[in-house]
């Protein structure tokens, strides 16, 4: 199994990771951990099984993420799109445990209108406990409470979407996002179409995967459960030559199995925590939650199968009272610290992180980072600003608004510039 923690904002891996070790995401402060249990051989590319951990989606059980391999855990097999009443698209990436958010270039102010109209319907029918004709419906007003924020509250819209079963018809125009780079989502022909850098993935009209083509039209499939409408059973290449067969106990995948016979398992603890892994080269990963106010955070790894006729190795982690990351142990023993602080009149919008490494027998280095966000037009905030000190240099770097790209960056009095 190699092992890669990392923020993965692009779909599900084609090919190789590029990288492997420890990142500590020190915009937000959290843990990223990405594993690959499978790399099956295939004719063009192999064909990949991806879990990765992201101790942020595991802070909070109502707004985290219990992914197919436990809490905190997500699988860029289990993205999926929902549609928002104002016609917005929620993608809940699976490689990152993101949401990703679609938009119109202009707001659909008719899309709105229509869904308060049936959220008017459902509630009055509900509260007569019978069938409205248009008539009636036309001679009775929501409460101002209801009705006001249905016009301005999007979240106040998608828990009415929720409480009266309300679904809401795509439109077929080009959707785009610039949150994790820029990406464009449309509806045609029954299904929805996200391209990303030159790779496509397809989702059926209820938001499942079931297509990815990569830039030389390679492409995998997905096939789900006739039983459990969201899990994937199966993954083959578009030969059906190289495959993958997962096996599920209730919402938590227990195996996979390739073409070529050789298998992973995995077990999960009575809190829903991935606890033990043998993956498909048979290296066995114990996974350890012992946080009491926070039981879904990662605080231990151990390696078992390398560690066989020698002491455990392990990698350890520890939190500060709000979640964030604050320590940090890795195989060889040498420990990295993280501490954060916000501006007190701008705490939102402009914050920093201190991080210290120690070294066996050596100096300590120290190193600050403060990181300034703004908004874009549509209300969404990007990294603007990062400024960086580190061993008496100092370097200031600009982003773009779109696709996180760097603007400017000052290094020690020195400013180059891109375009």
């Amino acid at each position: 199994m190699r092992t890669s923690i990392q923020i993965i904002t692009l779909f599900f891996l084609l090919g190789a990771l590029n990288s492997f070790g420890v990142n500590i995401n020190r915009v937000n402060g959290s843990l990223n951990i990405s594993y690959v249990d499978f790399s099956v051989p295939g004719y063009a590319v192999p064909l990949e099984l991806v879990r990765s951990y992201n101790s942020i989606t595991a802070l909070n059980e109502t707004s985290g993420w219990s992914g197919i391999f436990g809490w905190g855990w997500t699988s860029p097999i289990e993205t999926t799109l929902t549609v928002t009443p104002e016609k917005k698209v929620i993608l809940r990436d699976g490689g990152t445990g993101n949401n990703v958010i679609f938009s119109p270039v202009q707001s659909d102010e008719k899309a709105i209108e229509v869904f308060g109209n049936r959220v008017k319907k459902a509630y009055f029918e509900q509260q007569k406990r019978r069938k409205l004709s248009e008539s009636e419906l036309t001679q009775l007003e929501l409460p101002s409470s209801i009705s006001s924020k249905l016009k301005t509250d999007k979240q106040f819209r998608s828990e009415m979407a929720s409480r009266y079963s309300i679904s809401t018809d795509p439109g077929s125009e080009v959707l785009i996002s610039s949150d994790y780079g820029y990406q464009t989502l449309q509806f045609s022909k029954n299904q929805w179409v996200r391209e990303k850098d030159g790779i496509v993935q397809i989702f059926d009209k209820d938001g499942r995967l079931i297509r990815q083509v990569d830039k030389n039209g390679f492409y995998f499939e997905y096939l789900y459960s006739a039983d459990s409408k969201y899990q994937v059973t199966e993954i083959h290449d578009q030969d059906k030559v190289t495959s993958l067969k997962l096996s599920w106990k209730g919402d938590r995948v227990v195996s996979a199995t390739d073409n070529r016979g050789r298998k992973s398992v995995y077990q999960y603890d009575g809190l829903g925590n991935l606890t033990l892994v043998t993956d498909s080269n048979q290296q066995t990963y114990a996974f350890k939650y012992e946080n009491k106010k926070f039981p879904h955070l990662l605080t231990q790894i151990d390696y078992i199968s390398e560690s066989k006729g020698r002491n455990l190795i392990v990698r350890a982690f520890r939190y500060d009272e709000t979640g964030l990351i604050s320590y940090h142990r890795n195989k060889e023993g040498l420990e990295t610290l993280y501490s954060y602080g916000r501006n007190s009149n701008d705490p939102e919008n402009n914050f920093w992180t201190k991080t210290i490494y120690k070294s066996a027998g050596g100096p300590q280095q120290e190193t600050y980072e403060e990181f300034v966000l703004k908004a874009r037009a549509d209300g969404s905030k990007y990294l603007y600003k990062q400024d960086v000190k580190e061993g008496g240099a100092s370097s200031t770097t600009l982003f773009s608004s779109c696709c996180g790209k760097p603007l400017q960056i000052t290094k020690n009095g020195e400013v180059t510039n891109f375009k």
